[in-house]
């Protein structure tokens, strides 16, 4: 694998493809990792180990795991224990011709890296819409231990504790539904996510209101806005998106990886 080739190659997907800054910084890492260990198809990495050369937070780490396997530049499998989840990467090398000049050097066929890039972005998506429609008809299930349910659970705990009796679901994955789009669509930040949820809990008037995820996510910016005053306050809302210009994502990624 030519480690700069798949770089560039990298940066080129994401023209056509969108994913999350804390995803692209996890892809670089596991890369970095990679390339020490010699190129090897499937490799270990414990979470922590991960934590250390990201800069990202278990939670983020889970999630930007699971974009890359959705758009499948990775793949990676958990294990039980205190085992660490196995990785392999999914090369753009695979996409290329291999031309020899009379320097011998190996250059890729950008005329077929494109056309097939094109087509599978053809392709996915087509099974973009097919997926979404699936997930109409049978929506998908959130682990207990993901960031999503791990929310719902939260905020049925806050509920509660103000009050025993409240009616509260036991299935919470219509609530982790919630949560993912707040997280997903709105892009919320997951520690403003959880500061405002304990803020509205803790409000006389906001606890009586807010007893669902759906609640949260109607009342999320007026929640924040009145959340300030509190010491606890979630931060400055325009701090939880990043610029999304591609050359600033790059040197940023770039820049915080080999920091």
């Amino acid at each position: 694998m030519n480690y700069l080739r798949e770089i560039n190659a990298f940066y080129d997907w994401l023209e056509t493809n969108s994913i999350s800054d804390s995803a692209i910084v996890l892809w670089h890492a596991l890369m970095h990792i990679n390339n020490k260990a010699g190129w090897i198809t499937e490799f270990a990495v414990a979470v922590s180990t991960l934590e250390t050369k990201t800069g990202l937070k278990k939670d983020a780490l889970f999630r930007a795991r699971h974009r890359l396997d959705q758009v499948e530049r990775i793949q990676f499998k958990s294990r039980t224990g205190q085992q660490s989840a196995i990785y392999r990467i999914i090369p753009f090398e695979n996409d290329c011709v291999a031309l020899t000049d009379t320097n011998s050097d190996t250059k890729c066929d950008t005329n077929r890296v494109s056309n097939r890039t094109q087509t599978a972005t053809q392709s996915a998506t087509i099974n973009k819409l097919k997926e979404t429609k699936q997930k109409e008809i049978n929506p998908s299930k959130f682990p207990d231990d993901s960031p999503e349910m791990v929310l719902a659970l939260k905020l049925r705990t806050h509920i509660l504790k103000n009050n025993d009796k409240a009616r509260v679901p036991k299935d919470l994955q219509g609530w982790a539904s919630e949560f993912d789009k707040m997280l997903r669509i709105d892009g919320r930040n997951i520690d403003q996510v959880k500061a405002v949820m304990k803020f509205s809990q803790q409000s006389t008037f906001w606890a009586s209101n807010i007893l669902s995820a759906k609640k949260l996510r109607e009342k999320y910016d007026t929640l924040y806005l009145q959340s300030k005053n509190n010491p606890g306050h979630p931060g400055d809302l325009s701090k939880a998106h990043p610029p999304d210009e591609l050359e600033n994502k790059r040197k940023d990624v770039l820049k915080k990886l080999y920091a």
